[in-house]
């Protein structure tokens, strides 16, 4: 299900799980639909437990701009998330309830993130990444800080030390 966004653009609203094969694991979100882009994944698109639940990797779009609030829900066998570099905005708990992921790697365009953008019950997450070239956000350490680390914006839950930085003047929602 998707609608066409005000610039000509799609945003994905939902699926429809008789429609998609994913008997190798992979839930490929496509780059268009009807030739034009999906950039957006909207609230609660993907929030089927029992089909997300058997997908081990998620292909998203190179075009993909904003992921919105509960996008992506338990898809509890997904290891590894490559989220697009032409993300820039992952609104909170953009992805919900993934068990198994050690590591997210953010992008290097990310312009907003909001609260905890990973929910908690993502508790193996051990560490953040983002590219030093990214001019909003820092990781120390593997946690998520503004660029002039004053402000922390989320712990990884499976981090159990956190050492905080010296100029540390808030902590985020």
């Amino acid at each position: 299900y998707y609608e066409t966004k005000e610039d000509g653009t799609i945003k994905i609203t939902g699926y429809d799980t008789d429609q998609i094969d994913v008997s190798d694991g992979i839930f490929t979100i496509p780059s268009q639909i009807e030739g034009k882009d999906v950039t957006e994944i909207g609230d609660s698109a993907f929030d089927n437990y029992e089909f997300n639940s058997a997908i081990i990797q998620i292909k998203m779009p190179e075009n993909l701009k904003i992921i919105r609030r509960n996008a992506f829900q338990y898809f509890i066998k997904v290891k590894k998330l490559e989220i697009p570099d032409s993300v820039t905005t992952l609104e909170e708990w953009a992805f919900y309830y993934f068990e198994s992921i050690d590591k997210i790697n953010l992008p290097a365009s990310l312009e907003k993130y909001e609260g905890n953008a990973f929910e908690s019950y993502s508790g193996s997450v051990q560490e953040f990444a983002i590219s030093d070239s990214n001019t909003n956000y820092k990781v120390k350490d593997g946690v998520l800080y503004t660029k002039d680390c004053k402000t922390l914006l989320q712990v990884p839950y499976g981090k159990t030390e956190i050492d905080y930085p010296s100029g540390l003047t808030s902590i985020g929602n």
